[in-house]
Order: structure tokens, then sequence, then C-alpha cells
């Protein structure tokens, strides 16, 4: 929410109640409802209980952001919070609606700080009385050195009578050590509102990099997104809101107008992928288990883990002590590239998310076979060979882009080995997750040769042509908006070729034409 600066002389006690009430009624859409979210105020507006050394509170060399984050001890410590609803300002009436109530944390360790964490809350009638309490995480391990990462939830039909939510969080470490070694927590949130979009994760992602995505919603802040199914609380009764994705600073291609459904309490949008971005393997993170790969054991075999140590999602592969193989084959032309487009050349991104747990270190090798059009092998291309994984090692990416290797590929062999070097029988060894093949030139669905629309949409000395091809006896519309989202130009089609002057000033611009059933967007740049 914006800062509201009020001139002196508005300071009167009516305006300063009206003032009051907007802030409320905003506040109880669009903030985060917990006092002192991100510790920067120490403990204000916690309730603490200390285990062993207690609560301690560590700088901005470990925060999630700003210059504070709590850590636990080798006992369960406990945070927790409640927040009255109805001083939020929510009326009963709103209330018994049973808005979505989004919550969550960031959650890390330090080097050799494993522990559990539990992130939950106690839904509360007018009385204070527990009508239910819903887990987002129970008793979860958390493992050394692991990296910030989001834990949240929405939680919806959880019934009438609420008033009141205790928020509430608990740290302990595994080994019962003096002091503090426990997970870290920061940034908590709560979160009530009907203004929410779950964004897919088969539209945004963290790319190969671990780079986060950000999306910009006009008229609201920027967000970032991980891999995993997020919620984002929105402050905006549009019926539809125009979409930017970045990686760090840069845009990206990822760019799209997302109708919002009214009659829906939670929306879902999925922004398109960019061509080079879509991950052509299925099933590329266990989440159906081994569907689509061909397994070899050896050892005890692969599993499917499902606990919570998985990079993303709920599954992750482990092997055994003798060398396990996983590979999937991957028709290119079936993706929607065509002889020539492949004949090119086009860049090969592959690679996989690593880790091992504790000391169960052992070697992994992640390569590709590129096949002709018959099956033959015309070469092998290594992300890893044989390398050496040591014991606690946190997820990390191990990925290559391949260029130059010729022509007549038509299908890719994508290969994961582990293998344990302890010797132990059952399942320590290097593990993988979110495996990926990014070709640059790929469709958007990744599955089939995309629809060829009937639309076209080009530009030339900032003369803007639109071609509506078969659809010419329809009517159109063409939507021209900056990257703000701000809609800066509309006009009908008139004919079967219109063309537009563009005097709206230097830089990219996304120009949406709709007619009959068909839409198609296309970025263009004005000098």
């Amino acid at each position: 929410m914006k800062k509201v600066k009020m001139k002196k002389a508005m300071k009167s006690g009516f305006l300063l109640l009206l003032f009051f009430i907007a802030c409320t009624q905003l506040q109880a859409k669009s903030l985060n409802l917990l006092t002192n979210p991100g510790a920067e105020d120490g403990y204000l507006g916690w309730v603490k209980t200390n285990g062993g050394s207690g609560w301690n509170l560590y700088g901005s060399d470990v925060s999630h952001s700003g210059d504070s984050c709590w850590v636990g001890s080798y006992a369960v410590c406990s945070l927790s919070q409640k927040v009255s609803l109805t001083e939020k300002g929510y009326s009963e009436a709103t209330l018994d609606s049973v808005k979505p109530i989004s919550f969550g944390a960031y959650v890390a360790s330090l080097w050799f700080a494993a522990g559990k964490v539990s992130i939950y809350l106690q839904l509360l009638d007018k009385d204070g009385n527990v009508l239910g309490t819903h887990y987002l995480c129970n008793n979860e391990s958390i493992g050394d050195n692991a990296p910030y990462a989001l834990k949240d939830t929405v939680l919806e039909n959880y019934g009438t009578g609420v008033r009141a939510i205790n928020f509430c969080m608990t740290s302990k470490d595994d080994r019962g050590w003096a002091g503090n070694y426990a997970p870290l927590l920061d940034d908590a949130f709560l979160y009530v509102s009907d203004n929410y979009l779950k964004i897919s994760s088969n539209g945004l992602s963290v790319d190969a990099d671990g780079v986060c995505d950000t999306l910009t919603f006009a008229g609201s802040d920027s967000v970032s997104v991980s891999r995993n199914v997020r919620w984002i609380a929105l402050s905006t009764s549009k019926d539809s809101i125009f979409v930017n994705v970045h990686k760090n600073t840069e845009a990206i291609a990822r760019t799209g107008y997302i109708t919002v459904s009214s009659d829906s309490i939670s929306k879902t949008i999925t922004v398109s992928q960019a061509a080079s971005e879509v991950n052509l393997l299925s099933n590329p993170g266990a989440e159906d288990s081994f569907a689509s790969w061909t397994k070899i054991d050896g050892g005890d075999g692969w599993i499917a883990d499902s606990t919570a140590n998985s990079h993303s999602g709920y599954r992750y592969w482990i092997p055994s002590y003798q060398t396990c193989t996983l590979s999937q084959t991957v028709s290119l032309m079936d993706k929607g590239l065509t002889e020539a487009q492949l004949d090119l050349a086009p860049a090969i991104s592959m690679g996989a998310f690593v880790d091992a747990d504790y000391f169960w270190g052992g070697t992994i090798s992640i390569y590709g076979e590129l096949l002709d059009a018959t099956g033959n092998i015309l070469s092998t291309q290594f992300v890893s060979n044989n390398e050496l994984i040591p014991g606690s090692s946190p997820w990390a990416v191990k990925d290559s882009v391949f260029e130059n290797y010729g022509t007549g590929v038509r299908a890719i062999k994508f290969y994961l080995v582990s293998k344990g070097t302890l010797g132990w029988a059952g399942h320590y060894a290097p593990a993988f997750d979110d495996a990926f093949i990014h070709v640059s030139g790929a469709t958007a669905t990744g599955l089939s040769a995309s629809k060829t629309s009937s639309i076209a949409i080009k530009m030339s000395q900032n003369q803007l042509s639109v071609d509506l091809g078969d659809l010419s006896e329809q009517e159109g519309v063409i939507y021209v908006y900056n990257l703000q989202g701000k809609q800066v130009l509309t006009a009908k089609t008139s004919g079967k070729i219109t063309i537009l002057d563009l005097s709206l000033g230097k830089g990219l611009y996304l120009v949406k034409v709709q007619a009959g059933n068909e839409m198609v967007s296309e970025k263009v740049v004005l000098d």
C-alpha cells in the first residue's frame, strides 16, 4: 500500500476518522496482518516460549530480508501472535463468507545446524475458543545449510465463526547443542482476502540458474514466485490484470494479460513460458514417481521418496549403493520443432538439481545422447561425468548449455545416474529432483506444434500492421499496453488489414488483438 501524505489542513477529527476507516479497509484486504513479521523489532507483538538456550536474533548476514531473523535452540522454542480479525476491519458477515487465509514464513538453516520447524494456525471464535488447528508444516525436517525457502499455503473451507487467528511457529535443532543451531525463521505473513491469484507451477518457475521470476501487476507491487504453486494476495478489484515477468531486472518473454473470474474466490493464472524455457521432460520432478522414465536399478534400486527433503514438490529420486540409472527419450519434432529449426543447432540446456544428505556422498552423471531420425547416437553431451558429490551437500543445480553440435538431431535421450560410495544397503546416495531440457524454439505447450493463428501483427517504422487473415469478416479490437500494464491505445480493426501510426514514445509495448474466438499478443519496439 502506498504511503498517504496528508496536508496539515486535513487534520480535522472527521477526516482523520475517514482516513482511519479507509486504511483499515485496505489493510483488511491486502496487508500482512502480523505485527513485526520479520524480527526487525525483536519479539514485539509475539508471545515467546523459550526452550534450551532460548530464542535468539541473528543479523542481516543470515536473515532473509532486513536486519534480523529468529533462531531457536536445542529444545522446542515457540513464537505465537494472536490477530483479532474484527479489529483489522473485517465484519462478521465477511468472515462468515470464509475468505481464503494465506499464511507462512521463510525457513533456512546454517551450516551443521539442522532441525525441525512447525508453522500452523489456530482459528478462534469470538470467545477465544479454538475452532480448528491447521498445519502448514508439522515437525518438518530442515537439513544442514538449507537456503531460505518459502513455506506457505492457502486455507479454505474452514467453516464459519472465526473471529481471530493465533499464528504459531516453532523451531528446534536436532543435535542437542547448547546455543542456537536450529532452523532460522523470517518474514512470516498472514493474509485474509478474496483477491488471490494462484500461480500454477507449469507457468512460472525458478530458472535453471536458480533465479526467481518476478511478476509486476498493474497497480500492485512486484512479487517473487518460486517454482511451486504460490498464492498471491492482491489489493485489486480489476477484472483483468496485466502481468510482466522479469528475471532479475531484465524483462523476458513471458508477458500476458490475465482475465480474473469474478465468480470464484480463488483465481488461477498461467503465464505462457518463453519458447526457450519450456521443459521438454515429462514428470521432471518425481511427482508421478517414475512415470515416463526408464529405470535401471542397482543395489536396492531407486525410490521416489515423499519426504520434506525434496528440492520442490512432494517427491524426489534416491538411488542405492550400486549404479542406478533413469533415462527418458524426447522426440524434438513431437515437441513442435521443425527439421529446419533443429538443423540450425539451437541451444540445448539440460540438467537437474542434486543433493546428498548428511555423509551419504556418491558419484553422479548427467548427460544427453543426441539422436538422429532413426535413433542412432550422433554425440553424447555430458553435464556431469562421474562427478563426486560430498555428503551434506545442499540442493544445487548441475546444468550446461550445448551449441554447435551439428545437424541431424531429432531426439534427445536424457540420463540421470547415481551411486552411493558408502556401500550401505538401502538408499544412501546423491538424490535428483527437477530435471530439465530446454531447447530454444520449442513450443510454449511443450506438447505439440502450436496452432497457427489467422492473425498476424507486424511493426515497421512505428507503423503497426494487423492482418486478420481468415477472420477479416469478424469485428476485431486492437489493444496496446506499456510495460507498466497501462492501456495506452485501443482501436477497432477495419477490414482484413489495419494500419495504425503509433506515436507513444520509445520503448517496449504489448499489442493484443482479439477477433472472433482468437486472441494473439506480440511485443513490439518503438524507436
